[in-house]
């Protein structure tokens, strides 16, 4: 016996066509949102690198002598720390963003180990560490 298609049902359709077509569908769909992470990521990475340059910053903002002006090694060893997550969680190819770590690496390099006693009792030091951590947060916020 020859099966036909029910008379509702027209001529130039059929199951597999459609099932071709919510594959397409299917496919621009899981492609949108694995470009909405990336993007997310992207900015996930930024906010984090920013987060404790926002702490640094207003840390060094305070004068020698002043209340809250005691300056932990804590504060740069964040920035370290975060720049190494970071490096490490990063999954876009995007160069600037591989950029920004390594000059929050860097910064926090500069300011880490003997020069912390330098950013602890020198104001010019701490102005030039606030001045710097400043400028590239700027450059990261520009990003996000």
């Amino acid at each position: 016996m020859i099966r036909r298609p029910p008379r509702s049902t027209r001529k130039e359709s059929s199951a597999a066509s459609d099932v071709y077509k919510r594959q397409d569908e299917d496919k621009a769909t899981v492609q949108q949102q694995l470009e909405d992470a990336e993007a997310h990521a992207t900015q996930h990475v930024l906010t984090q690198m920013i987060e404790p340059m926002t702490a640094a910053a207003k840390k060094l903002s305070v004068p020698i002598g002043d209340d809250g002006s005691v300056f932990r090694d804590s504060l740069i060893d964040n920035m370290v720390d975060v720049a190494d997550r970071m490096g490490r969680v990063n999954v876009s190819d995007d160069p600037v963003i591989y950029e920004r770590i390594h000059d929050l690496k860097t910064l926090a390099a500069k300011y880490s180990g003997n020069n912390m006693d330098v950013i602890r009792n020198v104001q010019s030091a701490r102005d030039d560490a606030k001045s710097k951590i400043t400028d590239l947060m700027g450059q990261m916020q520009g990003l996000v």
